[in-house]
């Protein structure tokens, strides 16, 4: 009888998790800066596409709606293949293109488009900004280099928060 309550419990974490996570990526968003004519920022709404993971995209579809949400104006959408990459300003890449990492980072190299993930050394690899689960802690680490070859600016209130990778004299 444990085996089921053990798999409740296991599958409760993961929920907060990913409503942490959810979180987290709004507020990168909001703490980051586009160069001008490249975020959809402003005239239109910063456009967040989550590819491979329907669970991340309800909750921030929830926080969407909220006035915050609304207030940072976030289109978001939903895409399977690395398409949805034309007309991003933020692209979440969930876990399971772990295999498929490397091209697809290459693929938005240098363009301004913030990149988010949790797949372990995401930031290493190249990607902007690594979710971590860390002694039953969510943290993330950001790839300074990344993020401005792609000429984002980051906030030093969120970069105080997180660990830095990336920096030029590394």
């Amino acid at each position: 009888m444990a085996l089921p309550a053990t798999s409740f419990a296991t599958d409760q974490i993961k929920a907060r998790a990913d409503d942490l996570k959810s979180v987290y990526i709004f507020n990168f968003i909001r703490f980051t800066e586009w160069p001008e004519n490249d975020s959809g920022q402003g005239d239109s709404a910063t456009t967040l596409n989550i590819l491979n993971n329907d669970r991340i995209l309800e909750i921030l579809e929830a926080i969407a709606a909220k006035p915050a949400g609304r207030q940072v104006g976030l289109k978001l959408q939903s895409c399977k293949d690395e398409a949805c990459i034309q007309g991003s300003s933020v692209l979440y890449i969930g876990e399971s293109e772990w295999s498929g990492l490397d091209p697809l980072l290459k693929l938005v190299d240098g363009r301004p488009i913030l990149t988010i993930s949790d797949i372990p050394g995401f930031a290493e690899r190249g990607g902007m900004i690594e979710i971590k689960y860390h002694n039953e802690k969510l943290t993330f680490a950001v790839n300074l280099q990344a993020v401005e070859r792609a000429g984002l600016y980051i906030s030093a209130q969120l970069l105080q928060l997180g660990d830095v990778v990336g920096r030029k004299n590394e």
